[in-house]
């Protein structure tokens, strides 16, 4: 029953005791005194205070019930626990170093090397060369070199270069360089619990923010052959790459006795999610040997089905780390059993690091060696669409658990909406946007058309067609071609078909945007480019209606050669790894519709040309941030209010914005491109830069292209048509 004499609004201080006082007169006729000073006054103050703390406390309460308003790390835990999503803890930082073995050969063992390169040699002049200063009457072993006449030199018709050259060198110089490999090679011990174990990385001396290179857990290392086959040996000459992690790799032992409910707590909370091992000693049969056997780590143990013992990390409501064992790991190991966990202490955010950072592998000498890395204060991925580099992070708060939840399908091993393939594929890196469309429900529409179409007369075609657009006379007067251009032109709005991107059943048709529609991208070395997309103009009867962009498909599925489809071969592969999706995703086109911002900007005050320029410079990378491909979603228009408010808040200095240029509207399309084409599968694209465009961006624009200056040779100047006003630029 609601209180007649309170207002359930009423929940500060002041309310209250508003809505207190005013109730009194309707209670009794004989307290008439409202004075501070009376005590029935003190009592109301009080009440209302009581009030106001009981109501802030419940207010903050309701919020922990909601993630979108959660405000505290423990709450927030258990609320995205409840849909799958389980919040981060500190994360390191990752890389990929090339170590490169600089050591350069003694003169007098440059006979060795020079066979070894001949060995390798097409040239024929460097063959005779070569011939002609080594080959002996007693070792012509390169004047025939064919496995008939030499077969000693030949394994299954494979060229034993190890045999040839110690024939055809004096045994003494060969050994000698043999020695000389094996004393300049670098040899790196990766096994993570060798006693000589050389992992450590870091710049020069400074050890304030160190890395390890990924150890291995061979599961065939026992007491007797340690770490010994766990060795990456690096010969002059030679490269190989590593996985480095940020953090230094600490070993904990423990027991049952120090395990509760199956968990046992880390000494301290800056662990890394990611990278932990747990390992115990087992004997092996009839020997007194022991095995090192490594525990498989789980994401969920509640979702583990193969009985085997595995390990998850988690955080407690108090923001304790610790791991928890299978619970039916003592029935299989005993309780008294000894385990080791293996942990990296990490920097988290702090520890991501720039381009080449990193010089320095603890124990190596370093005049042997030169380390080159990219920089991982960002994802970084190869030509392969592998992830070589990520930055570090701290542990998740509320408000971006919030927002990374939503990027995340929080189903396991099933895909429920077409939404949460989306979302998926968004999070993947260089993905700025997609759109996807189930292939069955587009097949079903597009053949309701046909049918809808073919019941119509001419006369209603007729009709239909003259309201959509305009055509010759002969074009409408043959029923035949009017009605598949009819037909053609409805499909535009709805499908794919009239560029040759046919659905198929129970499929996805995915429109991919790689970065801000990105065609190309760059190999490790940053000296080329692989191509990713492709971006044409469509053109019906000659005119240029839009432009279509698609992500390369086109991969070797059986290689790992660099290809120009390693975008879509990179999403196949870690949809199949997350089991997101049990079909073959179409990579389809993308409408484009490209538009810049045409207006004069007023100042507060008049600046120099070159002031104007730098606020010009200033408002376009305002606009190109707004409406980038990340912040605005497939069949979206542009807003002309979002684009002035946008210019309005992109300089201090902007006093008022004119918008449009004479016949030009604020949103400036070529006439040449058709915005009615626009659909569901289409996308603004924003293409003014403060660097004008190049040549190739003009033309993609179309037969009109106002950014050619009248001298034709170079790109027009940005601010043609967007523009400071003249009288608010001091000529110098």
């Amino acid at each position: 029953m609601a209180n007649e004499y309170l207002n359930y609004t009423s929940k500060d201080y002041n309310s209250i005791y508003t809505d207190l006082v005013s109730a009194i007169s309707s209670l009794t006729d004989t307290w008439t005194n409202t004075e501070d000073g009376d005590p029935g006054i003190v009592l109301v103050k009080l009440m209302s205070i009581l009030g106001d703390m009981l109501s802030y406390n419940m207010d903050k309460q309701a919020l922990e019930y909601y993630s979108s308003t959660v405000t505290q790390r423990k709450n927030a835990a258990k609320l995205y626990d409840l849909v799958g999503y389980r919040m981060h803890w500190y994360i390191s930082a990752t890389n990929r170093i090339t170590v490169n073995n600089i050591a350069e050969v003694p003169s007098n063992l440059q006979a060795v090397v020079t066979y070894q390169q001949y060995l390798d040699e097409t040239d024929e002049d460097v063959k005779d060369r070569l011939k002609n200063q080594y080959e002996t009457e007693s070792q012509p072993f390169f004047a025939e070199h064919d496995s008939d006449t030499y077969p000693q030199f030949y394994t299954d018709g494979i060229p034993n270069y190890e045999a040839a050259l110690h024939s055809t060198l004096q045994d003494s110089l060969y050994n000698e360089y043999l020695m000389w490999v094996n004393e300049n090679s670098i040899n790196i011990f990766t096994y993570i619990a060798s006693p000589t174990s050389n992992i450590n990385i870091y710049n020069g001396n400074n050890l304030s923010i160190p890395y390890i290179i990924k150890p291995t857990t061979a599961s065939n290392v026992t007491s007797d052959n340690n770490y010994l086959n766990a060795v990456a040996s690096i010969k002059p000459g030679n490269s190989q790459d590593f996985d480095v992690i940020q953090g230094t790799l600490n070993s904990i032992k423990f027991n049952s006795n120090q395990m509760r409910n199956n968990r046992y707590y880390f000494p301290e909370s800056t662990v890394d999610e990611n990278n932990i091992w747990l390992s115990y000693e087992s004997t092996l049969p009839n020997t007194s040997s022991t095995e090192t056997v490594f525990i498989d780590k789980t994401s969920n143990l509640l979702l583990v089905t193969d009985a085997q013992i595995h390990f998850e990390f988690n955080i407690d409501e108090f923001d304790n780390p610790y791991i928890e064992i299978s619970s039916y790991w003592t029935s299989m190991l005993g309780d008294s059993v000894d385990f080791t966990l293996y942990y990296i202490r990490t920097d988290g955010v702090y520890g991501s690091i720039t381009k080449n950072y990193l010089t320095t592998i603890e124990g190596v000498p370093q005049n042997l060696y030169t380390i080159t890395h990219p920089a991982n204060g960002n994802v970084y991925i190869n030509e392969h669409g592998d992830i070589i580099a990520t930055p570090g992070s701290h542990p998740q708060t509320p408000e971006q658990a919030y927002k990374d939840s939503l990027n995340y399908i929080t189903t396991f091993n099933s895909l429920v909406t077409i939404y949460d393939f989306e979302r998926f594929c968004k999070r993947q890196p260089g993905i700025s946007n997609t759109y996807a469309v189930d292939g069955q429900r587009a097949l079903d529409l597009n053949n309701a058309l046909y049918e809808y179409c073919n019941s119509l007369s001419l006369a209603q075609l007729q009709a239909y067609y003259d309201s959509a657009t305009n055509r010759p006379a002969d074009i409408r007067n043959n029923l035949d071609e009017l009605r598949k251009m009819y037909i053609d032109r409805k499909q535009v709005l709805y499908s794919e078909t009239d560029v040759d991107a046919s659905y198929k059943n129970y499929g996805l048709n995915l429109h991919v945007i790689y970065e801000d529609f990105g065609t190309v991208m760059p190999v490790d070395d940053n000296t080329s480019t692989y191509t990713v997309a492709t971006l044409q103009q469509h053109q019906i009867e000659n005119n240029n209606i839009f432009w279509l962009y698609k992500i390369y498909s086109n991969y070797d599925v059986d290689t790992n050669t660099p290809q120009n489809g390693w975008v879509a071969k990179y999403l196949d592969t870690t949809m199949r790894e997350t089991k997101v999706i049990n079909v073959n995703p179409e990579y389809a086109y993308i409408r484009v519709f490209p538009w810049r911002c045409c207006g004069t900007i007023h100042l507060t005050a008049p600046v120099t040309e070159q002031t104007a320029d730098n606020i010009l410079s200033t408002v376009m990378s305002y606009l190109s941030n707004k409406f980038s491909p990340e912040n605005i979603e497939f069949g979206q228009t542009i807003n002309y209010m979002d684009v002035i408010n946008t210019v309005l808040e992109s300089h201090e200095m902007i006093r008022y914005f004119d918008a449009g240029l004479g016949s030009r509207k604020l949103i400036d399309i070529d006439d040449s491109v058709d915005i009615s084409y626009f659909n569901n599968t289409s996308m603004m694209y924003y293409v003014q830069t403060s660097d004008g465009l190049d040549r190739d961006t003009m033309h993609m624009l179309g037969n009109n292209q106002p950014y050619i200056d009248n001298d034709d040779t170079k790109p027009n100047p940005y601010y043609h048509i967007l523009s400071i006003a003249p009288e608010y630029i001091i000529k110098q």
